[in-house]
C-alpha cells in the first residue's frame, strides 16, 4: 500500500504490515504540522513531506520497541513487532537529499545521519545497536517490496504534479485569451 498525505510525505507499506495513523495535521499557510504513526509489524518505507520540515520533534514514527524522529528524510523499517527485532535504514532522497534519523527508546539513541546507515532495535529496553552501513544488495533483500511501492507511489505522485501544472498553465492561457477577446 502507497499512500501520500496533504503534505506530500509518502508512506508505503509492505503487504503484511500494520499501522496506525495516530495524528496528521498540516497547514500550509502556517507551515506547522505533526505527523505520528505507529507501525505495529511489518516492512515500511517513507519519504518525509513538509511537516518534518516545520520543526524537529514535528514528524515520529513508532514501532513497539522504538520512535524514529524523522528529519527530512527516506527511511526504511522492518519492524519484527513485539517478538522480533527492529531494523532501520536512512538512504538518499530520489534527488539525492539525505536527512536524518533518531532512533531511541528507554535505553538509548543512535543518529543515522549517513547514506544507508542501519542500525538495529532487539526490544524497547535495549538501546539501538550501533551503526552499520547496508550494501545496496542488503537494501533491496531486506526492504525490497516496501522500497519498490514507495518509488512507484513517488512516480505516481511527480505524474500527478505534473498534471497539475499542465492544467494550471492551460487554465492562465485560456483566460488570457478570453481577456483578449
Amino acid at each position: 500500500v502507497g499512500l501520500v498525505f496533504a503534505d506530500d510525505t509518502t508512506f508505503s507499506l509492505d503487504a503484511d504490515g500494520r499501522m496506525v495513523i495516530d495524528e496528521m495535521v498540516y497547514d500550509p499557510d502556517a507551515q506547522t504540522g505533526v505527523f505520528e504513526a505507529t507501525v505495529v509489524k511489518g516492512v515500511f518505507s517513507f519519504v518525509s513531506g513538509q511537516v518534518a520540515k516545520t520543526s524537529n520533534d514535528a514528524m515520529v514514527v513508532s514501532t513497539p520497541k522504538t520512535t524514529i524522529g524523522i528529519r527530512g528524510s527516506t527511511g526504511l523499517v522492518n519492524s519484527g513487532g513485539e517478538g522480533g527485532e527492529d531494523q532501520i535504514t536512512l538512504v538518499p532522497d530520489i534527488d539525492g537529499n539525505l536527512g536524518e534519523l533518531t532512533v531511541s527508546n528507554q535505553a538509548g539513541s543512535q543518529v543515522l545521519n549517513q547514506p544507508n546507515a542501519s542500525t538495529t532495535v532487539l526490544s524497547a529496553i535495549s538501546p539501538p545497536a550501533a551503526v552499520v552501513f547496508l550494501s545496496a544488495q542488503q537494501i533491496q533483500q531486506n526492504y525490497g517490496g516496501a522500497l519498490t511501492v514507495l518509488v512507484r507511489t513517488e512516480a505516481k505522485k511527480a505524474v500527478a504534479k505534473a498534471e497539475h501544472a499542465t492544467r494550471q498553465a492551460q487554465d492562465a492561457t485560456d483566460n488570457a485569451s478570453q481577456k483578449q477577446e
